[in-house]
This record gives structure tokens, C-alpha cells and sequence, in this order.
């Protein structure tokens, strides 16, 4: 079998490029934030070599996208943010990314869905969020999502911290509200403290359709902010086919070397 060494070469000698379908770990690199009104927003930017859009396409006046700024429920571009790294949840003493900030401050309810485009298909993406407490995040609508895997947060045996139920990710008790920023120092148990977590969306995905409510078991509002990192983007199939005709001939060459025998 050729190796990926000898596809690159072989590529390189025919003045072909490669196309990888994997990529390192990519984090959102937000490129704008257009905070509009309450009920509105969006923002744009890049996964990696994938375009990312996204944009409230159903609000409530309640809940809004936040502008760029120092607070942290306020949106950052410029890969400062302290709630997030590229492999861990909530380490404020790495500042390594982007986020997208958010705030609902109503204590009467409703719903908006926050759509998020990507321009290639991307597999397994996985999701992280901040200061959850009185907000729930619903992922049932995005279709093709088979299951949410927590893969780490801080819920915890005394019934606090983040928490996933089926397509939910909720705050496991949003009674205890305590409003502490995510640069702050993570509060330990018994104390009341925020929900945070990185959540996996186990499928592949064009689009996610997030539904963002308040939890019914509170009557606050929240803000906080999210982010979103993957390992994997489904290739073109004009690369695919590019990869083909490259082993193709590469396998051809190396047979009259005499390095591949029938």
C-alpha cells in the first residue's frame, strides 16, 4: 500500500496538490460579529479551511447576540478569549480562541434557533459552552444528529454544573444562579457555580439548528458564550478523485522502479 509520504512526492513530481479531507484541530476563528437587535444577530468566520455562518433566523426580543467586547457575555475576535482552549473546557489561562457571546434577560421565556453554516460538510464537531446556568441549549432540530456525547464539564454527584439529556444541554441546577464570570477562578463544590462543558454532536453536518431557551426550573436570564472546534471535514469529491488518479500513477511509477511487484 502507498504510503501518504510517497502520495505527497509522487504528487509534487506530477505538479499535483493534495486536498486533505483531515485536518489538525481547528477552533472558530471568528472574522466578524454583527450584534444587531435583541431578537437578531450573527457572525462569520473560519473552522479550519471551512467557512462558518451563523445567524439568529427565528429570535425573541430576549435573547440576543452579543458585540465584540471585554465582557464575558461579549464576543471576541481576536483569539483572546479566557474561557476556552483548543483541547480542554473552560481554562481561562489560555487564552487560544474565539467566541460567540450571548445574553437572554428575560424571565418570561420563548425560544430562538441559531442556524450555523458550514461550506463543507464536517464530521463529529464538537461544541463548548460557557456559563450555562439558567439557559438551555436544544440540538433535536439539527438533522442527522445521532447523539450528544459529553465529553468533559463540570457536572458533578451534588446535582450542579452542566448536564446532557438526550439533545439538551442544560445547567443540572439553574436555581443556583451566581452570575460568576468564566475568567474567574471555578468555584468548587458546595458552592453554587456556572455550567460549562465541551459536548461532541456525533454525525456529519452542513448545518446546526440549536434551539436557545431559558430552563423552565428558573425564572432569570443569563449570558455567556460558546465555541466550536472539529478534527474533520468530509473532502471534496473533486479531491477524493485527485487522491485516486494520484495513487493511480504513483503506483504506476513505483512499479516500473521496480518498488511495487505484481
Amino acid at each position: 500500500m502507498l504510503k501518504k509520504k510517497n502520495l505527497v512526492m509522487i504528487a509534487a513530481s506530477l505538479g499535483l496538490g493534495m486536498v486533505a479531507g483531515q485536518a489538525d484541530a481547528a477552533t472558530l476563528d471568528l472574522t466578524g460579529v454583527t450584534p444587531g437587535t435583541p431578537g437578531t444577530g450573527s457572525f462569520e468566520g473560519f473552522l479550519g479551511g471551512v467557512s462558518v455562518t451563523g445567524s439568529l433566523v427565528s429570535g425573541v426580543s430576549q435573547f440576543e447576540i452579543r458585540g465584540v467586547g471585554g465582557g464575558f457575555a461579549n464576543s471576541i475576535i481576536d483569539n483572546s478569549s479566557p474561557q476556552f482552549s483548543d483541547n480542554s473546557i473552560y481554562t481561562p489561562a489560555q487564552p487560544l480562541t474565539d467566541k460567540v457571546g450571548y445574553n437572554m434577560s428575560s424571565p418570561n421565556g420563548g425560544t430562538a434557533r441559531l442556524q450555523i453554516n458550514f461550506s463543507e460538510a464536517v464530521i463529529n464537531p464538537t461544541f463548548h459552552v460557557a456559563n450555562l446556568d439558567s439557559m438551555m441549549y436544544d440540538f433535536s432540530p439539527t438533522g442527522g444528529l445521532s447523539e450528544l456525547s459529553l465529553l468533559s464539564g463540570n457536572g458533578a454527584d451534588d446535582g450542579d454544573g452542566l448536564v446532557v439529556e438526550g439533545l439538551i444541554v442544560k445547567d443540572a441546577n439553574p436555581l443556583t444562579i451566581v452570575g460568576v464570570s468564566p475568567a474567574a477562578p471555578v468555584p468548587t463544590n458546595p458552592t453554587p457555580r456556572s455550567a460549562y462543558g465541551s459536548i461532541q454532536l456525533l454525525g456529519t453536518f452542513t448545518s446546526l439548528d440549536i434551539d436557545l431557551l431559558q430552563n423552565p426550573d428558573t425564572t432569570g436570564g443569563d449570558g455567556g458564550a460558546f465555541t466550536i472546534t472539529t478534527t474533520t471535514t468530509v473532502p471534496e469529491p473533486a479531491s477524493v478523485l485527485g487522491l485516486l488518479v494520484v495513487g493511480t500513477l504513483g503506483a504506476g511509477l513505483l512499479k516500473r522502479k521496480g518498488k511495487i511487484k505484481d
